[in-house]
């Protein structure tokens, strides 16, 4: 195997790296500016919660920036792995606060205060997906069921004939019945479907289960999401308790982030934010950058 020199920052490295290797240059990253790590190697587990990047980082010109791929290097251990696909990460963070969501949401239909329906959504043929067209069903919805809604989460997938079809969580109080969208006039623009769920695992099955189909993702063989077409949407109410909604934030945080100030996010009652601007996260009076920095490496990845 080759070693391909290549930089981060003002620090020289090389590595070896299989395939064939390109002309490495100085991506001129400012420390701590792009993070968070997926390992390498054919059929090991991608942490993709660790991922945040744009594909205009990516520095090698060649067929790996087109795909959004690249290579990140750990500061700390000069380890280098392989950058997921723009689509798993978006996944990975979707499944996340899906999760955080409805450990959040859940003791309140334990307790037997609310309920929970599932909704879906489906464009007739004829119609075409449009931007705000979730946002618009929103708040109709918030519209009708007024303060009868407690929170909800919704989440976006492609169907094999290339429209935009919606999975909607809605959390209700007791006692308070939701309608067919369609047949009620909410949403306008083809069929809807209702399930009531039965249990949190119910509810994971559901959604996640689309979560599944990497065709209905943007994956490779499936059709393209809309420019503009968010993957998923939610709203945490004033009736959680703080600590819940603070859960569900952290939950989003790049994996070192989180591990570095859970226990003193939740002791604080409050999380990090991000600098404005970029390069780190402030945090209870101090600075935290990503270990993880970019790896110029011009690599073709098939």
């Amino acid at each position: 195997m080759p070693m391909l020199p290549f930089y981060v920052g003002r620090e020289d490295y090389s590595i070896e790296i299989p395939g064939r290797a390109g002309e490495a240059r100085d991506p001129g990253r400012r420390a701590g500016e792009r993070s968070e790590p997926a390992p390498a190697g054919p059929g090991s587990p991608l942490p993709l919660d660790l991922i945040t990047y744009r594909t205009s980082d990516l520095v090698d010109g060649g067929k790996a920036r087109d795909a959004g791929r690249g290579y990140l290097l750990d500061r700390r251990t000069g380890k280098v792995i392989a950058v997921p696909e723009p689509w798993q990460v978006r996944v990975s963070r979707c499944k996340r606060a899906l999760d955080g969501w409805l450990d959040a949401v859940w003791p309140l239909v334990e307790s037997q205060r609310c309920y929970m329906i599932r909704q879906g959504l489906t464009l007739a043929p004829e119609v075409e997906w449009k931007d705000r067209l979730i946002s618009g069903y929103m708040a109709r919805v918030r519209k009708e069921l007024r303060r009868s809604l407690v929170d909800y989460f919704w989440v976006a997938e492609m169907q094999a004939r290339g429209a935009v079809h919606y999975h909607v969580l809605l959390l209700v109080r007791t006692g308070h019945r939701v309608p067919l969208p369609d047949r009620a006039g909410w949403w306008l623009h083809g069929s809807s479907s209702v399930v009531v769920v039965s249990n949190k695992q119910g509810a994971k099955y559901l959604v996640r289960g689309y979560l599944g189909k990497d065709k209905q993702k943007g994956g490779p063989g499936g059709p393209s999401f809309p420019t503009g077409l968010r993957m998923y949407g939610m709203r945490l109410g004033k009736n959680l308790d703080p600590l819940r909604r603070l859960l569900v934030r952290l939950a989003l945080l790049p994996e070192w982030l989180r591990q570095e100030v859970f226990a003193e996010a939740v002791t604080i009652g409050y999380g990090p934010r991000r600098r404005k601007g970029g390069g780190g996260w402030w945090f209870h009076g101090r600075v935290l950058c990503s270990p993880w920095g970019w790896a110029s490496c011009a690599v073709d990845l098939r």
